[in-house]
């Protein structure tokens, strides 16, 4: 049941795809690029800033990183501007909460009913 629940959305998501105009299409290809960047600078910026996330093993390092994704770029400016003070022995416990915002809204969209 659920490969053809998956299959469903992905055959909407094709079909709305093409049925879009190319002005659209190229809007939606900018918004996917610039996501994609804004979480790759967010996933480096949270391996390398985050104390809770250094803490943590390799793998789970990169996990981490990869969930909190752009939320990385704010915690870095909010610990760059001394908002945020920590150290690996003493993380500040607020990184898990943008990793649990990445996760419900994740969760949320996989809700999403399909028309």
């Amino acid at each position: 049941m659920t490969e053809t629940k998956i299959g469903m959305h992905v055959k909407y998501v094709k079909q709305n795809w093409w049925e879009q105009s190319p002005a659209t299409r190229r809007q939606w290809k900018l918004f996917f690029v610039t996501l994609g960047v804004l979480w790759l600078a967010g996933t480096i910026t949270a391996f390398f800033t985050v104390a809770g996330v250094a803490k943590l093993g390799v793998g789970s390092q990169m996990a981490a990183s990869l969930i909190m994704g752009p939320f990385g770029l704010l915690w870095g400016m909010l610990k760059w501007t001394g908002v945020i003070e920590e150290s690996v022995q003493n993380p500040n416990p607020l990184w898990l909460f943008f990793v649990a915002i990445n996760i419900g809204i994740a969760w949320l969209i996989g809700r999403l009913p399909s028309r």
